[in-house]
């Protein structure tokens, strides 16, 4: 009698005696594959922490292949941002070293201690290299420096092994003139700057290794960033001399747009912090100041305003949002843009009230009629960068951008097209206002009468007017392939 419907075997069920009969016998079952290991609780910072923070000189955010690079070669930087935390809206308070840099170590705004950029050139005669407040090479030998600051870091950690440090690398990649050692020249896709930044990842790497050696790393917080955006107008020969800031438009020197001011910030720290996290909340480098010292068990201080929050909440995940509403972005004294923060929308919008001139008009640049500036071989291009005032365009009314959804910075948004508009600038001119009553007054300590040669002030190896020594046996070296 023909089976019915309901007698005939289902298909799973076929599927499974198959399975069952071409199962070697004696063999059992096997388990289904586990579950990915989930990373252990984050544990909290240990009460006496060390410190490693590195900074490169004019470093683009698209130079690195954690933020989008596909063609450069960055593994150890690329390690740090897959094993720790990688912030994608990381800010310079201004868009040139000197004032970056000054904000970045006291986590104030540079207008308030009177830090602005060198518009003069420095001769490589007046350079020279100090160890312990003594003079010990004169002039300066760059091919030898990156061979001495590494020997220096990793003598250092050696030596601090067993207490707490704080250890800040300030590199001279990629700023020009592009001092590459003969091992890492010819070997990228993007030239003589391709070469200078892969350098600088292997020289990243021997700092990790350095502290994995020593068995540092699971109580340091390493911290990599940049002065500010890629230099734009450096060029040589034809060639360009600087780096990319990916999607983001204007670069160095050129005040508030993205390009100048948005940085690399990669935060590493094993079961502190959560390893792959990216956030995309607005955070600053004068934050860094408030965090080591929240994190050292040490007071803020109290004679003065701080501008920079402590990043461990945002950082570990136990805020959501920056700390920050806004931010003002000058150029010297002169505010050329903000951000606001605005959370109830999820909006992060941004107001130039004064932008760049270009030069050539429409070349997103000011290098000149030239396209860029011809350098001496082994000397830095002349310094070409914007202006701050006189040859800008004031903006009235302000450009108001939507970084959510235009990071570029290339779709301004009209008055009558954005019912936001008036809100979000009041509330900018309000903040600026606000902090502008806050400063007190600071003496310029940076500019032309301030860099003036005066060669009696000047330290010197010998003494008596005797400026040439080298005491540090040059420093060349050749790198290996770690």
């Amino acid at each position: 009698m023909a089976a019915s419907g309901s007698d005939r075997p289902r298909p799973a069920t076929l599927l499974a005696l198959a399975l069952l009969l071409s199962r070697p016998r004696g063999s059992a079952p096997r388990d289904p594959a586990p579950p990915p290991a989930e990373d252990p609780p984050l544990a909290p910072p240990p009460a006496r922490p060390s410190f490693l923070i590195i900074m490169a000189d004019d470093l683009g955010i698209g130079d690195l292949g954690c933020y989008g690079n596909a063609t450069l070669r960055t593994p150890h930087i690329d390690g740090l941002a897959r094993d720790g935390v990688r912030l994608t809206q990381h800010l310079a308070a201004e868009s040139v070293c000197t004032p970056s840099r000054a904000a970045f170590l006291t986590g104030r705004y540079p207008v308030r201690t009177g830090s602005r950029a060198v518009g003069v050139a420095v001769a490589r005669l007046d350079c020279f290299l100090m160890r312990n407040g003594t003079v010990t090479q004169q002039p300066v030998r760059l091919a030898g420096v990156t061979a001495l600051l590494l020997r220096e870091a990793e003598d250092f950690l050696r030596r601090h092994s067993h207490a707490p440090f704080l250890l800040f690398v300030s590199l001279l990649h990629t700023h020009t003139p592009l001092v590459t050692s003969p091992a890492f020249r010819g070997r990228s896709l993007h030239g003589r700057y391709g070469d200078n930044v892969e350098e600088m990842d292997w020289v990243v790497g021997r700092l990790l290794a350095a502290l994995d050696r020593e068995g540092l790393a699971g109580r340091t917080l390493v911290h990599f960033t940049s002065d500010n955006g890629a230099w734009l107008e450096a060029a040589a020969g034809g060639e360009r001399l600087g780096g990319s800031n990916g999607v983001f438009r204007g670069g160095k020197g050129m005040g508030g747009l993205e390009g100048g001011i948005r940085v690399p910030g990669v935060f590493r720290w094993p079961r502190v912090l959560p390893r792959g996290r990216v956030l995309a909340e607005p955070t600053s480098l004068m934050d860094v100041f408030p965090t080591l010292l929240g994190l050292a068990g040490a007071a803020l201080p109290g004679d003065r305003v701080i501008d920079g929050r402590d990043l461990m909440p945002l950082l570990r995940g136990d805020a959501e949002r920056s700390a920050h509403e806004v931010l003002l972005h000058y150029c010297e004294v002169f505010l050329h843009a903000a951000r606001l923060v605005q959370r109830e929308r999820g909006k992060v919008w941004k107001v130039h009230f004064v932008t760049p001139t270009f030069d050539p008009p429409g070349s997103g640049s000011c290098a000149g009629p030239g396209g860029g500036e011809e350098e001496e071989e082994g000397a830095a291009p002349p310094a070409r960068l914007c202006p701050c005032v006189h040859a800008v365009t004031p903006r009235d009314p302000p450009l108001l951008y939507d970084l959510t959804s235009d990071p570029g910075e290339a779709r301004p948004l009209s008055p009558g097209a954005e019912p936001a508009f008036a809100a979000v600038v009041a509330r900018v001119r309000q903040e600026h206002d606000r902090q502008w009553r806050s400063l007190s007054q600071a003496r310029q300590q940076l500019g032309s009468l301030y860099v003036l040669p005066r060669p009696w002030l000047q330290p010197c190896c010998v003494g008596g007017g005797i400026c040439a020594c080298d005491r540090e046996g040059g420093g060349d070296f050749t790198p290996g392939r770690k």
